[in-house]
Order: C-alpha cells, then structure tokens, then sequence
C-alpha cells in the first residue's frame, strides 16, 4: 500500500481572472472601448448611466472602472431593435 508520500501528487492548476472571463464569455470594457463601440460622448455615457438608460459601471480600481462587455452589447442590441421599430422597417421584407 502506498504512503502519502509516495502517491503521485497532482498539481491544481490555478486558474487567474483573464481566463475565467474567457472561460465565461464575458470582458471589462474600459471607457475608450465603450465610447467606441457606442459612437456616444463621455458626457452621454455618464447622463444615460445616471438616469438607468445605460449599463452601470464597475469598479475596478480606485481610479479604473468598466462596463461588463454583455451588459453594453445587449444595451446596443436593444437601441438598434427600438431605432428599427420607430422607423418602421420591417426586418422580414426582402
């Protein structure tokens, strides 16, 4: 029979935060990613977000926040449906 110390020892592998949020899909969007992707000033981002129209931010740091990558692209999912829907067009036509 094998003692402890002659049992084959396994590692754990330890796993960091960068690879658990790909792991789940899921990134930190600092402020200049959103700005990008939303094509909205810094003032509307803040205006919007206070008023609930908008994800809110995380914070990282003291000095660092972000936005979860799902919130905001679900955000701009539904802007786009709301904007389509008002003009009227209609996504099953040819």
């Amino acid at each position: 029979q094998a003692t402890p110390y002659q049992r084959k020892r396994t590692r754990r592998r330890h796993i960091n935060a960068r690879e658990t949020m790909e792991y789940l899909d899921m990134r930190i969007f600092r402020f200049p990613e959103v700005v990008r992707l939303t094509g909205l000033s810094r003032a509307t981002i803040y205006r919007l977000e206070q008023s609930g129209s908008f994800p809110a931010r995380i914070k990282l740091s003291q000095n660092a926040v972000g936005w979860n990558s799902d919130d905001v692209e679900a955000w701009m999912i539904a802007r786009m449906n709301r904007s389509t829907s008002e003009v009227g067009i209609d996504e099953e036509k040819p």
